[in-house]
């Protein structure tokens, strides 16, 4: 049975689907799936693990609900035949391709399924109703979990992803009741789990005087910007590559949570905000985890990044662009004009939108397709109160104002991610046109300095350089940009020739110029994760004679490495030009005969089943008579 032209016709735009398969007590347990028409037949992807596999087992029959954004739907009642095993990568490949989404690496893409276990559900249809002429029926939305249907339904966001932590991963977010002081009252809880090597999402219900609640944390560890992204850690570096290789499109709208409440004037107060002050030595409260938007005056191009802005008063943020940022040429640019800039601040998003105005681009502009690649959806965007600039419209909060030409005023201390206090001074000033919100606004907050800050900043450089690289030298295995030294890059590849080396790294430093001064080349058979075994490859592999390469004054002057200045004797600093190092610690090629490596066979680790031969110790043994 064929899908009628109508279902055809939506299955091949954007669309919500919804499964529903039939638990073993009876019950219906609702999901969201990603479906695709291929040869006339829908097709719709998984895992063994998932909770509907293990349903669709047990009775192979599902209800689809397509879902036009109004919610007038088509409902399709179909038997499910489940493809495993080795030949469900290619068909995971089939599917992506009916989807409009080529994997930039072929190869990679179906080692990723595989390594994931895809399956792949194949829909024999029984009936097609509905003709997206009519809203959903009552018995599909008042299903047993009708909330996590509702919720599935709705464009990813902020609130989306707190609920898929608290379901997928319970014990990695924690609420705090009692009230706590904005002034290191929010931090200092992070800060003391983070010296138990702990670091949960924290909900907090009350802050100071404020009327909203906040969350720190939430982005502080790879599991959950893996889970963010639909993937693993092992996976999620290639994965972001992937997804960032595919860019979707933001969609307008006209209505927007965002827009449920609008203070203007006396009324966009900054200190009705839950924002915290983070460190010891910070110059006052800081907006940590905001995205700062701004046009181009030439171009009429949109830039979004994060920036950190200083509360200085009740309607005015300082804010430090760095020079070499898009944010700073576009400051620059009015400045040139003298003309007032309009800018605006969204704060709290799903963290798939954050990565992506972190994500290193190249050229300006194309953050918000970029957000779009990462979620797997349109970026839903609505028009600012006070200016044309477009606004994630399922933000919490957007701040909205104008920096005018010439306004400074002295901004910081602040410790960035690096974990010190370098640049602060004379900065430009936003004055606050407009806040608006949702009714039930959640404060978004990165812990600056901090792990929170290192991790999430890591990811996005991790994906864009990796993808990079792979654009020069294709045989790239690994990229780790590591969050406590994000300074460093370690790259694995399967080196084909020398001038690989050069070209691997170079791709690494122009994509993050301003940051990385060390860049480590290693073989394939080294885990990049691994730093004890990079440190063995550069004890082992790197001769300093011929393998060290500097480049001298790549990055600056200033910025946020501590070494990007000169100290002097009275507390004063100037900015210098910071030099950056490449270190080639892979084995010569063939035919040169390199000392390998001591290891047990694969085979004979492969034989080795620890859960079966791993017992208890119950003592020596005892000893037999002599013979």
């Amino acid at each position: 049975m064929q899908l009628d032209e109508l279902a055809q016709k939506f299955l091949e735009e954007n669309h919500a689907c919804i499964m529903v398969t039939v638990r073993a007590d009876g019950t219906a347990h609702v999901a969201r799936v990603n479906c695709g028409l291929v040869d006339g037949k829908l097709w719709s992807s998984g895992t063994k693990n998932r909770v509907r596999t293990k349903h669709l087992r047990t009775n192979p029959h599902a209800t689809l609900c397509i879902f036009a954004r109004d919610r007038r739907w088509i409902g399709i009642e179909a038997t499910v035949t489940i493809h495993e095993g080795p030949d469900a990568p290619h068909k995971a490949l089939t599917l992506q391709r009916a989807q409009g989404r080529e994997p930039e690496d072929v190869a990679a893409f179906l080692e990723d399924m595989a390594a994931q276990e895809r399956i792949i559900y194949e829909f024999e249809l029984e009936r097609v109703y509905g003709s997206f002429e009519e809203a959903a029926p009552d018995f599909i939305l008042a299903a047993d979990d009708r909330a996590a249907a509702g919720r599935q339904l709705m464009p990813k966001d902020l609130r989306s992803f707190i609920a898929e932590v608290a379901e997928k991963r319970p014990d990695q977010i924690k609420t705090i009741s009692e009230g706590v002081d904005p002034r290191f009252g929010v931090t200092a809880v992070a800060a003391k789990l983070e010296k138990q090597g702990q670091f949960p999402a924290l909900y907090f219900k009350s802050v100071g005087d404020t009327e909203l609640p906040a969350i720190v944390g939430l982005t502080a560890t790879y599991d959950r910007l893996a889970l963010a992204l639909g993937t693993d850690v092992q996976h999620m570096v290639p994965h972001y590559a992937e997804k960032q290789a595919h860019p979707i499109p933001p969609q307008v709208v006209q209505d927007a949570p965002v827009k449920e409440v609008i203070w203007t004037g006396p009324d966009a107060d900054l200190t009705r905000l839950p924002i915290p002050t983070h460190n010891a030595l910070d110059g006052g409260p800081y907006l940590t985890g905001a995205m700062l938007v701004a046009r181009d005056p030439g171009t009429g191009v949109m830039n979004v990044g994060l920036y950190r802005h200083q509360v200085l008063g009740p309607d005015r943020l300082g804010v430090w662009f760095i020079t070499s940022h898009h944010g700073g040429y576009i400051q620059q640019a009015y400045e040139e004009l003298n003309q007032p800039m309009p800018v605006a601040i969204a704060i709290g998003h799903h963290p798939a939108a954050v990565m992506g105005a972190i994500s290193r681009i190249p050229g300006m502009g194309g953050e918000y397709d970029e957000a779009g690649g990462l979620l797997g959806e349109p970026l839903e965007l609505v028009q600012c109160e006070t200016s044309d600039l477009m606004v994630p419209a399922r933000a919490e909060i957007i701040i909205e104002g104008v920096i005018e030409p010439g306004a400074r005023a002295e901004e910081g201390p602040f410790a960035e991610w690096p974990g010190m206090y370098t640049e602060h001074g004379p900065k430009p000033v936003i004055t606050v046109k407009a806040i608006t919100m949702r009714r039930d606004a959640i404060f978004y907050d990165v812990f600056a300095g901090h792990r929170e800050h290192q991790v999430l900043g890591s990811l996005p450089r991790m994906g864009s350089i990796f993808r990079r690289v792979k654009q020069v030298v294709p045989g790239v295995k690994a990229v780790n940009v590591p969050a406590h030294v994000r300074m460093h890059c370690y790259i694995s590849f399967t080196k084909k020739n020398e001038t690989e080396v050069k070209k691997a790294a170079m791709q690494a430093l122009l994509t993050e110029p301003e940051n990385l001064n060390m860049i480590v080349l290693v073989d394939d058979d080294i885990d990049v994760f691994n730093e004890q075994e990079v440190m063995w490859a550069v004890g082992t592999r790197f001769n300093a004679d011929k393998d060290l390469h500097v480049i001298p004054e790549w990055a600056g002057p200033g910025g946020l490495i501590p070494t990007q200045y000169d100290y002097f004797p009275d507390g004063t600093k100037t900015p210098r030009m910071m030099g950056a190092m490449i270190l080639d610690a892979t084995k010569p090629l063939p035919p040169a005969q390199f000392p390998p490596r001591a290891q047990v066979p694969d085979e004979a680790l492969a034989a080795v089943d620890l859960e079966r031969m791993l017992k208890p110790f119950t003592g020596l043994r005892a000893p037999t008579a002599a013979r």
